[in-house]
């Protein structure tokens, strides 16, 4: 029985071999971009979608099956002010803390100017890319960058306003991607393209450079439910806002598994980046943003309860809707001194004699009856002389706009609030 120590000693190797094999993880690409400044969840419709809180929720849920490439494509910000800025860095600081592969400049963050680059290149360890302008000394950036057998290139199909911000040369877009297609081709890469561009863009594009696999582009509408196809290209967009993102599984030269996530609720906010949103609105309110708002010339205002005195129905149609709360909803989620959300929850922050705060003009501080029908502080006083407008569904859509409420049907709600 020579033998029975041998097998023995061959099972324990074999079994100790077998208990430390692990199998190697999936690839994961998960792409995001056009957030254009909505850093969380807005708008009226339930549930809420977006907000780049439930965005790191969901890279950490893959992360635990997966080997997780980030890429966003731009615009990180919306409108070309302070306030926009800091947003830039809050979302910079949250690319890089969820180690993001590559981040494409567009044109709308190029406006900054190289200050505010080289700060998201300091926040994202040196993440942002660009292919479309001659190579800047400061902020040094990539025109690819490389993770998991992928070439990351980003380009902009009308480089010269970008070029422009910059104080820069632009490069054609053409001639971008035919060196990413090189490099990749030398290095025995996958090319991937983030694309500051359209759809027909990226189609054009497709046709014109087969060998990319992979062409992410920018959209204002939803990502489509599958993948577009240009021969054997793919064309992804991951829709406006940071609604959602779009996964994808790469197995080393094919990429499968296309999924539209759309970020509701059931992806709870990420603590760290819900920091980095706190710091954010810190900083708006210290700033003093909307103490700062530009107000129009306006009659007084009255206050929804000064109506009530003498319509009592309509007034108890009112506070009984959401409108009525309006203010809290925002006090509740810390964004009560955000100007960008309070326009649409208090009345008239873009009058004179408009709200200011819920200390200094209490009766001013929800969606009133005069955020619809206008200053009635002189009609209250004199109702005879100075009659108040009729107001009609319009009214409706200057707040309940496409963006903030994807779901909203005027019939439906005009008849929870509809008064004299």
């Amino acid at each position: 029985m020579r033998w029975l120590p041998i097998a023995l000693g061959l099972s324990g190797v074999l079994c100790a071999a077998y208990s430390g094999f692990q199998s190697p993880k999936r690839t994961t690409i998960v792409i995001t971009g056009d957030i254009a400044g909505y850093l969380s969840p807005c708008g009226c419709t339930t549930p809420m979608t977006g907000g780049i809180a439930r965005q790191a929720t969901l890279v950490h849920r893959l992360e635990r099956s997966s080997d997780v490439v980030l890429l966003a494509n731009g615009a990180l910000s919306g409108a070309l002010n302070a306030q926009e800025e800091l947003k830039i860095m809050a979302l910079s600081e949250m690319f890089g803390a969820l180690r993001a592969a590559a981040i494409n400049l567009s044109h709308d963050d190029a406006r900054f100017g190289i200050g505010t680059l080289q700060t998201i290149q300091n926040l994202t360890d040196q993440k942002l890319i660009c292919g479309s302008i001659e190579p800047l000394t400061a902020p040094a950036m990539r025109t690819s960058a490389q993770q998991g057998g992928l070439l990351i290139g980003g380009v902009a199909s009308h480089p010269d306003g970008l070029a422009r911000s910059l104080g820069s040369h632009p490069v054609a877009m053409e001639e971008a991607v035919h060196r990413l297609v090189n490099d990749a081709t030398e290095g025995s890469l996958v090319p991937v393209l983030l694309l500051d561009g359209s759809e027909s863009d990226a189609s054009a594009i497709a046709v014109q450079f087969p060998a990319l696999k992979l062409v992410i582009y920018r959209s204002y509408s939803d990502s489509p439910q599958k993948p577009i196809k240009v021969g054997r290209t793919l064309l992804v967009t991951p829709g406006p806002y940071g609604k959602s993102v779009v996964t994808l599984s790469f197995d080393g030269e094919n990429f499968a598994e296309y999924q539209v996530v759309r970020l509701g609720p059931e992806y709870a906010d990420d603590p760290q980046v819900g920091r980095f949103i706190g710091e954010y609105l810190r900083k708006v309110d210290k700033a003093g943003f909307i103490d700062r708002v530009a107000r129009r010339p306006s009659a007084a205002f009255a206050g929804s309860r000064t109506c009530g005195l003498c319509h009592e129905k309509d007034f108890a149609i009112w506070k009984h809707s959401k409108h009525a709360v309006g203010l809290k909803s925002l006090e509740d989620q810390g964004h009560a001194r955000d100007p960008d959300c309070v326009s649409c929850h208090v009345v008239g922050l873009d009058f004179v004699g408009g709200f200011r705060s819920r200390a200094k003009t209490p009766d001013l501080a929800a969606v009133g009856c005069e955020s619809c029908h206008g200053p009635g502080a002189h009609h209250s006083q004199n109702p005879q002389t100075h009659v108040m407008p009729k107001v009609g569904m319009r009214k409706c859509l200057p707040c309940h706009a496409p963006d903030r409420s994807p779901k909203f049907d005027s019939l439906t709600y005009w008849t929870q609030i509809l008064h004299r």
